[in-house]
């Protein structure tokens, strides 16, 4: 499976880390991470996402967000 991760930069303090835990993660369950992206906040995440799923659409595996 490949996936992207978006992490917002607001409250860098906690996304950093959760950002960190999802590599980690992703490593143990052989997940390629083929796409990361940094966004303001949370309101920029789905325009983001959308873009990234239009330009790789059979690439990643949509999930939530």
């Amino acid at each position: 499976m490949k996936i992207a991760i978006v992490v917002a930069e607001f409250n860098q303090k906690i996304t950093s880390r959760m950002y960190d835990v999802a590599l980690e993660t992703a490593k143990k369950l052989n997940v390629d991470v083929v796409h990361t992206s940094n966004v303001t906040g949370i309101f920029d995440m789905p325009l983001v996402l959308s873009l990234i799923h239009i330009s790789e659409p059979t690439r990643l595996r949509r999930i939530s967000y």
